[in-house]
């Protein structure tokens, strides 16, 4: 596999070490990603099904915003580059319009 970063791409590729825990391989873990509502309600289910359908283990369940905050500074820096952008445009946009206003006032006062 090659190299990937578990952290922030800001941050350098430091080496990364998986184990199986438990015997069979790695596949009793599942990552499960839940939207903003009914979270108790989907995890109450989840338990149920997984209770009935596998062995007996204990469900760890880590809620974190540890991948949000990975980006929040990347985010931040978004957002003003996007607020510098608009007003730029802004700013272009009412000089266009003082640049047509007098070219307008300039050869309407030749004419008259």
């Amino acid at each position: 596999m090659k190299d990937f970063n578990i952290t922030s791409n800001a941050q350098a590729i430091d080496p990364v070490c998986f184990s199986v825990l438990f015997p069979g391989g790695g596949d009793q873990f599942a990552t499960i990603r839940l939207s903003g509502t009914g979270q108790q309600t989907t995890l109450c289910c989840i338990e149920i099904n997984g209770r009935s359908s596998l062995p007996p283990a204990i469900p760890v369940r880590v809620f974190t915003d540890r991948w949000n905050n990975l980006y929040a500074s990347e985010m931040k820096t978004g957002k003003i580059f996007i607020i510098f952008s608009l007003l730029a445009i802004l700013i272009a946009c009412i000089g266009l319009i003082g640049l047509v206003t007098f070219m307008t006032d300039k050869r309407t006062k030749r004419s008259a």
